[in-house]
C-alpha cells in the first residue's frame, strides 16, 4: 500500500508529465501554425512572381514546407527556384 509521501510523489510526477505533454503539444501547434503561415506566404509570393526575393527571410522553414506542403503548386514553386 502507498503511504502519503509516495502518493504525493506519484501525483507530483503525473502533474509534471501532463505539464510537459501540454508544453510539447503547444510547441507542435505553434510549429504547425508557422508552417501554415509560411505555406500561405510562399504561395502568395509565388503567385506574384516575387518569391525569389523573399527566400532568404524564411530559409530555415524551407525543409518543413517542402516536406509538408499541402498544395503541389507550392512544391513546384520551391523546387523550380
Amino acid at each position: 500500500m502507498l503511504d502519503v509521501s509516495q502518493l504525493y510523489s506519484t501525483f507530483s510526477q503525473l502533474l509534471t508529465s501532463f505539464s510537459q505533454l501540454h508544453s510539447a503539444m503547444s510547441q507542435l501547434l505553434a510549429d504547425f501554425s508557422q508552417l501554415h503561415q509560411d505555406e500561405i506566404l510562399f504561395w502568395q509570393l509565388g503567385k506574384y512572381k516575387i518569391l525569389p526575393y523573399c527566400i532568404s527571410a524564411s530559409y530555415e522553414h524551407l525543409p518543413k514546407i517542402l516536406a509538408n506542403a499541402k498544395f503541389s503548386k507550392i512544391k513546384l514553386l520551391l523546387i523550380t527556384l
